[in-house]
Parts: C-alpha cells; sequence; structure tokens
C-alpha cells in the first residue's frame, strides 16, 4: 500500500479515536480510582510511499500551550499588556491569546472574549497598535 494523503487523513482519525479513549480513561493507583488528566492530539504527519511519521502531543489538562508559554515570553520583549482588551472592526472584542514562533509575517494570535473558538493573527505592529502598554505620544 503506498500512503496518500486520504489514507493518511483516515489512518489519523482512528489513531485520535483510540488515543481519546485512553486520555478519558481512568488508572487504578494505590489510593483509588484517578483521573490520567491528559489530553492527547495527533498532529502533522510526514511521509514517503514506504512510512508515515505522526507527531503525537501528551498535555496535562489545564496546561499552557507552548503559544501561551512563547506569549508570556514575547510580551514584555514588545511592551504588550496581556490582559487589555482590544476591538476589531468596531464590535469584535479580543484579547491576545498566543505568539507563534515560526510565523514571520503574522506571530501574534488573539482570540475573541465573546466566543473563545474564533481565533486571529496579527503582525507585530498590530499586537503593539491594539496591545501596546506605552502611551502614545501626537505628533505634530
Amino acid at each position: 500500500m503506498d500512503f496518500n494523503k486520504a489514507t493518511l487523513k483516515v489512518i489519523r482519525e482512528k489513531m485520535q479515536e483510540a488515543l481519546n479513549d485512553v486520555s478519558i480513561d481512568t488508572y487504578t493507583n494505590h489510593n483509588g480510582v484517578e483521573s490520567l488528566g491528559l489530553t492527547i492530539v495527533v498532529g502533522n504527519c510526514s511521509y514517503d510511499e514506504n512510512s508515515a511519521t505522526f507527531k503525537v502531543n501528551i498535555t496535562k489538562e489545564g496546561g499552557a500551550s507552548k503559544e501561551e508559554r512563547d506569549l508570556k515570553q514575547m510580551a514584555p520583549l514588545h511592551h504588550l499588556d496581556l490582559d487589555k482588551v482590544a476591538t476589531i472592526n468596531g464590535n469584535l472584542k479580543v484579547k491576545l491569546s498566543g505568539y507563534r514562533s515560526r510565523a514571520r509575517s503574522k506571530p501574534y494570535m488573539v482570540r475573541s472574549v465573546d466566543d473563545p473558538s474564533k481565533q486571529y493573527i496579527i503582525s507585530t505592529d498590530k499586537a503593539k497598535d491594539m496591545f501596546g502598554d506605552y502611551i502614545k505620544v501626537p505628533t505634530s
């Protein structure tokens, strides 16, 4: 069998289903039954005609993502206020939610305050304009 995108998509979905069962299941230790408390995500895949390699990311539930950790590191460098709520398009309220270290033109991620499933990417200059903690001095 040759690997192709369609086949690997099905394999990824089956792997994710199986790992979802593992992440939800519980284990028994000497104190009784406890939750694993893990989130498991099957990510990107690299492949050729003979093999495929999937990235599997396991995180503690409630733990910060890489983008969130990177944001906490980068925000002070650009003087950004992580608690500030800004407005896009006149009515959409957003907060900084992450920093994509490999993205050159639009590294910052913002998330809607009202609907957290809506996420957008913005440039560093736009992030400074929207979330900068400095006082803008009018130029004459």
